[in-house]
């Protein structure tokens, strides 16, 4: 997991932070950097009291070694605890003692320690010069005050010997919740929660013997009790003589809360990944393997050691290793994904695959890898392929079956055209029979016009669905046909007492069939009037911005709202008790549906059962569908 280090704090910063107080001490500070193994040490840092004190510009003396700068060193006995705070990194302190050369002469009182750099620091105290501590001890005090409370980080001083804290900052006071005076009165032992001191302490243990720059998480008691986290430095530090301990505190728990959640991000997706029955993997932009899950392992019964590393080229066969890094690098160069689904040779396996390939990105936004996850989709290919000629099977049933209702109903109506003629005779000799005998020239009439009917509708359908139905557009007056259709249905529905009412509003001229907009409106009609023991029809139209709509609404017996979604099904009858009462065909709704559709229209139903029902159809006023006004599309 890449961990968010925007909020850490850093080695560089720790010095940094560092240095500007060493440039304010009133103890003399120089930093040495070891060479060949701690055999010399190179002058790094001289801070300003020392600079003067030595009477030396650090220009002049930074980068010498400290065997040039102070020859009688190695005489003096420092330059061997040099290197021995440099070899085992435990501090150590070299009591005062008088130390001489051409330039300077006076005693010295040295602590030496080892910084989290590897460097070296020696803090020197000069006796001889008490007079000018004191002289410049407010001074320094107030430069010290400046950059200490100007830091973003919390700081703590506190006696090496004994941990109490000398001194803080504004921002360790109020990370702590602490004032000044309540924080002189505790140490390193009260600011963390009991339960984790062995680890803290642990941790303090491993800065001082420098096996860890910056001690990292360490949880932190505010005065209230709550916890926070922070990443803490600490580095040696003489004042007045005393070893004290510089602290560094930076607040790191929301850092520490979102790492924790990556983590648990992380944690829960490479439990997906590696769990994955997909193949996932990774391949840079030389076609070599850098990532798999054990998905891949499986598909190459390889293990992961024998596949990272490896090119693609090497587990496929040519022509299709060159099929897939033609996708890849389709990938790499657009910069977008790609799904492809193509057949897979892995040794005397065959096999369908989907691939879903996507770039990987750097921070700069350049494409440095690709990731794909690829599937088995053999099984789906193969019900595919059954659903398919299943589906032509079906095509050719349905195909036979329109060929025979057309063929049974040619062959049907040429004896039904003979039986109409001569029923035609027969009506003539009506008045002559008996009662019984006109009842039964009636029924036969009846049934002869309902076959006749059905016959008509079969054929009708037949035409629709072979693609052979031609539609005559021209400009259509709805207005008009509306009117028409239900004149000549008024003296169907008033023989029931049923008043149908116009409300429709004055609508454009459209470009449609006229004749097939009629059968549209006669079957909406008579559909309502069938259905419908007392109330109203009212019939409804507007326009809808690029199309007409219409209604036909009744109050007859309603639909049950299962039962609407069958509505336009060839021969379907809502149940068969209605069909015996009501009659009809079980062809109407669905030529009706056919011939709105057609001409680039819809039709919905709205029904409450028992209340009654709304048809509504839409056509478009200007039918850009059709091929010529005048002539005829099929």
């Amino acid at each position: 997991m890449k961990k968010s280090d925007s909020n850490r704090l850093t080695k560089k910063q720790w010095e940094t932070t560092a240095r500007r107080f060493y440039d304010i001490f009133n103890d003399y500070v120089v930093i040495y950097d070891p060479i060949d193994g701690g055999k010399d040490f190179i002058i790094r840092y001289f801070n300003p009291k020392a600079e003067k004190t030595d009477k030396i510009k650090k220009e002049n003396i930074l980068g010498k070694k400290v065997t040039t700068a102070f020859p009688s060193v190695k005489k003096f006995g420092l330059f061997n605890v040099f290197q021995r705070v440099y070899k085992t990194g435990k501090p150590e302190h070299f009591p005062i003692k008088w130390y001489e050369n051409n330039r300077i002469a006076g005693r010295r009182d040295n602590f030496v320690h080892k910084l989290p750099t590897g460097e070296i620091m020696a803090i020197y105290d000069n006796p001889t010069e008490n007079k000018f501590f004191k002289d410049g001890l407010k001074e320094s005090e107030e430069k010290f005050e400046a950059v200490f409370n100007s830091s973003n980080d919390g700081i703590i001083i506190a006696d090496q010997r004994n941990k109490k804290f000398y001194t803080g900052n504004k921002v360790i006071c109020k990370m702590l919740g602490y004032s000044l005076n309540e924080l002189k009165n505790l140490s390193v032992l009260d600011i963390h929660p009991k339960k984790d001191l062995p680890h803290v302490l642990s941790e303090f243990k491993k800065q001082s013997e420098r096996k860890i720059d910056v001690a990292r998480n360490l949880p932190v008691k505010r005065k209230d009790g709550s916890v926070f986290f922070a990443d803490v430095s600490s580095s040696p530090m003489i004042i007045s003589g005393k070893p004290y301990l510089l602290g560094i505190f930076r607040d790191v728990t929301e850092t520490k809360k979102t790492e924790e959640a990556l983590k648990e991000s992380e944690e829960k997706f490479r439990a997906i990944v590696e769990n994955a029955t997909d193949q996932i993997f990774i391949l840079d932009k030389n076609q070599r393997f850098i990532f798999m899950n054990p998905a891949v392992s499986m598909l190459f019964g390889k293990p992961a050691e024998k596949i990272i590393g490896q090119s693609i080229y090497k587990f496929f066969p040519k022509h299709i290793a060159e099929q897939f890094v033609k996708l890849n690098l389709n990938v790499i160069e657009s910069g977008k994904g790609n799904y492809s689904e193509q057949k897979m040779i892995i040794g005397k396996h065959e096999f369908y695959n989907s691939s879903q390939l996507n770039p990987i990105k750097n921070k700069n936004g350049d494409i440095i890898a690709v990731m794909g996850i690829t599937r088995d989709i053999t099984e789906r290919k193969k019900y595919e392929d059954e659903l398919k000629k299943m589906n032509e099977k079906l095509k050719e049933i349905d195909a036979a079956k329109t060929n025979f209702l057309n063929v049974i109903s040619h062959e049907l109506k040429t004896p039904l055209t003979a039986i109409t003629a001569h029923l035609g005779i027969l009506d003539d000799f009506k008045n002559s029979l008996e009662e019984q005998g006109r009842t039964s020239l009636d029924a036969i009439e009846r049934n002869n016009q309902m076959l006749r009917m059905l016959i008509d509708n079969i054929l009708e359908t037949s035409r629709i669905e072979a693609g052979k139905f031609e539609l005559n557009y021209s400009k259509v007056d709805i207005n008009k046909v509306i009117k028409d259709s239900a004149n000549n249905l008024k003296i169907l529905s008033e023989k029931k007492g049923i008043h149908i009412i116009d409300q429709t509003k004055k609508l454009p001229l459209i470009d449609a069939d006229e004749m097939r907009v009629k059968e549209i409106m006669n079957n909406l009609i008579e559909n309502s009037v069938k259905f419908t023991e007392k109330g109203s029809i009212i019939l409804k139209a507007k326009r809808n911005e690029k199309h007409i709509q219409v209604s036909v609404i009744d109050t007859g017996i309603g639909i049950p709202k299962d039962k609407i979604k069958n509505l336009f099904q060839k021969f379907y009858q809502v149940n068969s008790s209605m069909g015996r009462r009501y009659g009809g065909t079980g062809l109407g709704l669905t030529i009706t549906k056919q011939l709105i559709e057609l001409q680039g229209g819809k039709i919905e139903v709205k029904s409450e059962l028992g209340k009654g029902s709304t048809f509504s159809f839409t056509l478009p006023i200007n039918n850009h569908s059709q091929n010529n006004l005048k002539g005829g599309v099929k």
